[in-house]
């Protein structure tokens, strides 16, 4: 709601739960950035919509009947997003005639509107340099205006393209192809996308940390090893281990791999 409250039109989330949860604490443009499959959870999707704006991405065409389906069951109508493959090889169909076959189905559905394109390329969010972010922004965007002109082309209106992350926005807006953008890390700003670089060379100076873990200090066996009450269950690794905030020279080492066969 602070976002919001600062001009934000609304909120980006990958689950149902997720959704339901947002629209009870009064966000009214929810957009699940996600594929939702299973007859439950769409009935349950379909039934946000009475309350809020809600949005979803598809990338096949039976998922597309099965939202419609669920749309006309609850009395509403869907907004779907094709969602593109720009480049993270995760969800998403090829670019050109794919997206331009799954809008149509979507158009051609009664109970779902075709609302316009996803195309979030997500790993190029923390590409460690900015040429590097920059080149694939650059890709994922002529993957986009390929499909819009395909679209454009045979009369169908694209009301929205949709993506760009914490480590892109920028780009993404300089290219005047994004309607809207969905920065989210920012608000927390992890340790890893403070590992980012400038187009300067320097670290990303946008965003600042504000989500830390407090710890103690529980055993200190040697002068140079601190072991603290903050492990593998309190935070994750997989982005690289955390970072020691107010202790000069400190950092964390991952615990030695044990042999239990």
């Amino acid at each position: 709601m602070r976002q919001i409250a600062r001009g934000a039109i609304g909120v980006c989330c990958q689950k149902v739960s997720e959704a339901e949860a947002l629209i009870a604490g009064g966000v009214q443009d929810v957009l699940l950035t996600n594929e939702v499959i299973g007859a439950t959870k769409l009935a349950r999707l379909a039934r946000l919509a009475r309350r809020a704006h809600v949005s979803v991405c598809v990338d096949d065409a039976a998922n597309v009947a099965e939202l419609a389906v669920a749309a006309r069951t609850a009395g509403v109508t869907l907004d779907v997003l094709v969602e593109l493959d720009v480049g993270a090889n995760r969800c998403g169909v090829a670019p050109g005639e794919a997206a331009l076959g799954l809008a149509r189905v979507i158009a051609q559905s009664e109970g779902v509107r075709f609302a316009g394109l996803q195309a979030y390329q997500g790993s190029a969010q923390h590409c460690r340099t900015w040429q590097e972010r920059r080149a694939a922004i650059a890709q994922a965007v002529a993957k986009v205006r390929l499909t819009l002109e395909l679209l454009q082309r045979v009369g169908m209106e694209v009301p929205l393209v949709t993506g760009a992350g914490t480590g892109t926005y920028m780009l993404e807006a300089a290219s005047q192809v994004y309607h809207e953008l969905q920065p989210g890390s920012y608000v927390f700003m992890d340790a890893d996308y403070g590992r980012n670089l400038d187009d300067d060379g320097q670290p990303v100076r946008e965003f600042r940390h504000s989500l830390f873990i407090l710890a103690t200090v529980m055993s200190r066996p040697v002068p140079e090893r601190a072991v603290v009450d903050v492990g593998l269950k309190a935070h994750s690794i997989d982005s690289g281990m955390p970072l020691v905030v107010a202790v000069p020279g400190a950092r964390p080492i991952p615990e030695p791999a044990t042999n239990t066969a």
